[in-house]
């Protein structure tokens, strides 16, 4: 993934992130390629960029949708000359997240167009977060969670799953209800460790109903971006694709699966 102003080993400042998006096997099956897609980006300032996009099974395109949507979102935020201050509203932060959620739209209507294809054929779901050492902010549309542990070592969940009007329906950033039903969850504390997974995660990574971090997942997670090494970046790469391809995982779903993990200090 695209890095700004980093050294080669993806970190700047105190953060380490490390990503992953990997094929499901039901997918694998029937020649069906990743629909998952995830980006990220370090700015200066101890400021990490993390998006995850799922491409609605269902959709002809969909791993083309989830490419441009989570590409598009961090673009934008990149190119933004200022950030919202970690001190201004609520309502600031919402409008700015919600504006990359639109960019990212108008950029799916664009590739339709172009391409002459129905918009639905690019249907994904979005999760945008942005952290700095004293807040961090996400804009939710679809299934996946954020989750994250403070300088306690406690874990929570930063937003929740959504659903769409019926059962094993999501939200997608194709629906014209897009916006209306993104949401925007900020957390002024300082967050020591982030992980944003897809949907194909959560019944491994969660404790359902309640969508509350699992520790047996998450902690050794946490660890492991704590203590990689830098000068092994390939190998530590390797090792979290090696988890997310194992037995353990494997077996307990046949769903993509994108695990991004950021770790501060």
């Amino acid at each position: 993934m695209r890095k700004t102003e980093t050294d080669h080993f993806g970190q700047l400042g105190k953060w380490r992130v490390l990503g992953e998006s990997v094929i499901g096997s039901s997918h694998e099956k029937r020649g069906i390629p990743c629909q998952d897609f995830h980006d990220w980006a370090i700015l200066p300032e101890d400021i990490v960029i993390i998006s995850v996009a799922d491409g609605a099974g269902s959709a002809a395109k969909a791993e083309t949708g989830s490419c441009i949507a989570a590409q598009t979102a961090i673009d934008h935020i990149i190119s933004q000359d200022n950030l919202p201050d970690s001190t201004d509203n609520d309502a600031a932060w919402t409008e700015f997240l919600k504006e990359a959620v639109n960019i990212s739209r108008e950029a799916l209507l664009s590739y339709s167009h172009l391409q002459s294809l129905r918009l639905s054929d690019l249907a994904t779901t979005l999760i945008l977060a942005i952290a700095s050492p004293d807040l961090c902010a996400v804009a939710q549309l679809g299934d996946g969670i954020a989750v994250a542990r403070d300088n306690e070592g406690k874990l929570f969940s930063l937003t929740i799953p959504q659903r769409g009007e019926y059962i094993n329906e999501a939200n997608f950033l194709t629906s014209s209800k897009a916006l209306e039903d993104t949401e925007v969850f900020l957390h002024r504390k300082f967050l020591t460790h982030i992980a944003v997974i897809s949907d194909g995660l959560q019944r491994i990574g969660l404790r359902m109903p309640s969508y509350e971090p699992f520790p047996g997942f998450f902690s050794p997670i946490f660890s492991f971006i704590s203590n990689i090494d830098n000068d092994k970046d390939s190998e530590d790469k390797e090792e979290l694709l090696t988890f997310l391809k194992s037995a353990k995982i494997k077996g307990r779903t046949d769903d993509d699966l994108t695990l991004v993990v950021a770790s501060m200090g």
